[in-house]
């Protein structure tokens, strides 16, 4: 099985010593997810924001503050709503309804 991984990022390090460009985007492919692949090796001593699926690998980066994912997350309302029964509305509903106000900002 390949798994890609999709970095993006808006600070490069000084190092990288490329002025005119502000933002990256590094797709990266690797046979496992095993902790010792990248992107937690890539990532090295990365502070800033993680947004990931949370899997547990990335919790040896101890610099970054995780974001979730928000698909992630409508996916289990999703599920609570199944589990509410029919004709029957719930918080499940009010973070689906929320859920569905923002879509305008990124459809995908």
């Amino acid at each position: 099985m390949l798994y890609v991984v999709v970095l993006l990022g808006s600070r490069l390090p000084p190092e990288a010593k490329l002025p005119d460009m502000k933002n990256i985007v590094l797709f990266d492919y690797q046979n496992s997810r095993a902790r010792a692949c990248p992107p937690v090796n890539f990532l090295g001593d990365y502070s800033g924001y993680l947004q990931s699926d949370g899997y547990a690998a990335y919790d040896g980066l101890t610099n970054v503050t995780n974001v979730g994912c928000f698909a992630h997350a409508r996916r289990k309302f999703m599920e609570a709503k199944k589990l509410q029964g029919k004709g029957k509305t719930g918080k499940a509903d009010v973070a689906l309804a929320k859920s569905k106000s923002c879509m305008h900002l990124n459809p995908d």
